[in-house]
């Protein structure tokens, strides 16, 4: 039987060194080891791999002996310009790679070690990665957390700051409005103002959600029937885009703990943006599904996409890709979703090929 995977990285250490250093029957200890070991010759050639490598290259380790480091890690005859295997072949000394390297869907951190023959020469090097995929998504939500408490409390002072004056404003273009003479040619002035104000009012709606969200009781909710409702809500602007509906419901009933408020005004705002996206004739694809552990709606539609480049933007607050004057985005909704759905221990996630549509995937706790 294997050894128990070592607790640390001094202890990763000691085995790694025991391993290379003494060659006496080390291959069952070197296997135990979870992070993903490849030993290099000084041709940057493999000449041995650990189980946890050939498990997550899914090739067997007599498939990976001889090959270039590179052509299996980066599946290029080259090395990039990063590469720091030169420099410890040259020096000696132990380096970290800067950038991270993603092998099959996760993300690793990576090391090179000398190997050290009988002599005391330099006979290769030891490249060690280690899977960093969770610890970076759990800073990326701690780093996510704090920008949205930031940026909450500066929504909170920007909406009040702006409320004041723009009912004063909105008031007395109301009186303005109600003065004119029936034949005033230029009254479309005035409601382009209008506009203009009802948007600013939207605005600060948004900002004052954002910065603190309503927390109704969690009750069980069936989260078909809040598909339903949210579909009702939005079913003029349906009607008027001239656009498809479908959906697909699981045989499972869907419920979750929640607000079903608060889960009608995610649903409704990601089929407004799916409205958005569509042009007439669009089809938007809304599927409900459920397990004993989770249930998950898919609002899928296909429309313009979204640029591979805001992909990585699109739930940050006041970042919003409707331009026009009359259907310009806050910037606010998407962020809004997201802050409901974390409330609900769920997750959102999207993904969008520009010119083929968006998907937005929403999975929550089922409720037990």
């Amino acid at each position: 039987m294997s050894p128990d995977f070592p607790k640390n990285r001094q202890e990763l250490d000691r085995l790694l060194e025991q391993a290379v250093k003494t060659g006496d029957d080390w291959q069952d200890t070197f296997d135990s080891i979870p992070d993903l070991i490849c030993v290099l010759d000084r041709d940057a050639r493999i000449i041995r791999v650990n189980r946890s490598f050939s498990e997550r290259l899914h090739k067997p380790s007599v498939a990976l002996i001889g090959v270039r480091c590179s052509d299996v890690i980066h599946a290029s005859p080259m090395p990039p310009a990063t590469c720091l295997f030169p420099s410890v072949i040259t020096a000696g000394q132990p380096a970290q790679e800067e950038q991270d390297v993603e092998i099959g869907g996760s993300l690793f951190a990576a090391s090179f070690f000398p190997l050290y023959d009988a002599t005391g020469g330099i006979r290769g090097a030891v490249r060690i990665f280690r899977d960093i995929t969770e610890k970076k998504r759990l800073n990326d939500q701690f780093t996510q957390s704090e920008k949205m408490a930031a940026i909450g409390t500066l929504a909170a002072e920007m909406a009040h700051e702006i409320n004041n004056p723009l009912h004063y404003i909105n008031n007395y273009l109301y009186l303005l409005y109600e003065s004119l003479p029936l034949d005033f040619a230029q009254k479309e002035y005035v409601d382009k103002i209008q506009t203009g104000v009802d948007n600013l009012a939207q605005l600060t709606r948004d900002l004052l959600e954002f910065s603190r969200p309503q927390t109704d009781p969690f009750l069980p909710v069936n989260l078909r029937d809040v598909v339903k409702t949210s579909l009702d809500l939005c079913e003029k602007h349906i009607r008027e885009r001239h656009v498809r509906v479908v959906r697909h419901d699981g045989p499972r009933e869907s419920l979750v703990m929640g607000s079903e408020r608060m889960l009608q005004q995610v649903f409704a705002n990601l089929i407004q943006n799916a409205l958005d996206a569509l042009t007439p004739e669009g089809c938007i694809v809304l599927t409900t599904s459920c397990d004993e552990e989770r249930c998950t709606v898919e609002c899928e539609d296909t429309g313009s996409g979204i640029e591979a480049k805001n992909i990585a933007r699109i739930f940050e607050p006041f970042f919003t890709t409707k331009k026009s004057f009359d259907r310009r985005g806050t910037g606010l909704g998407l962020s809004i979703c997201y802050n409901i759905i974390k409330q609900h221990n769920g997750d959102i996630a999207v993904s969008s090929k520009e010119g083929q549509g968006t998907k937005f995937t929403i999975t929550l706790p089922a409720a037990s």
